[in-house]
């Protein structure tokens, strides 16, 4: 006897732009980090900058190493953003609570130690001062916490 399950023709797995996004992104950011120094070479050669003076060389180094820094503030913040967009705080609050206290100290300062990043540090401008600022928005408005860390600001 023939199902209807083995009757459906094969689906194609669902391909996934989210991933090819994530994977393009990082392939040009690697991309821009290598070849970070050749470009500014060639920009500083197309304006016939003569990099072993001092001023264009200061820019230069300036130009490169900002860039640089850049990269990696971006690859790092995204690399931190991955655990901490895939572990709920309450599964790991969950964790914790069935540990000893100084086990679950010492988790938590590692847990920490790892993705030391939060929304008020990387983007300082749109962390309200209160809950009573006309900017906050209604959503923020009606939560508990006034800032990032729940904890009243002066």
């Amino acid at each position: 006897m023939v199902t209807a399950y083995q009757n459906a023709a094969p689906t194609a797995r669902p391909s996934s732009p989210v991933a090819a996004t994530v994977f393009l992104a990082t392939v040009l950011r690697f991309a821009a980090y290598f070849t970070n120094g050749r470009v500014w070479t060639w920009v500083f050669d197309a304006m016939r900058l003569d990099v072993a003076d001092r001023l264009p060389g200061a820019l230069r180094f300036f130009a490169y190493d900002s860039v640089k820094v850049l990269l990696l503030l971006v690859g790092m913040i995204f690399l931190i953003g991955l655990p901490r967009t895939a572990i709920r705080p309450e599964t790991v609050r969950t964790y914790l609570k069935s540990k000893p206290l100084p086990v679950a100290l010492a988790l938590a300062a590692l847990l920490g130690a790892v993705t030391p990043f939060c929304s008020c540090s990387s983007f300082p401008s749109h962390e309200p001062r209160s809950n009573s600022s006309p900017s906050t928005p209604p959503s923020r408005r009606s939560s508990p916490a006034a800032g990032c860390h729940s904890a009243p600001r002066s």
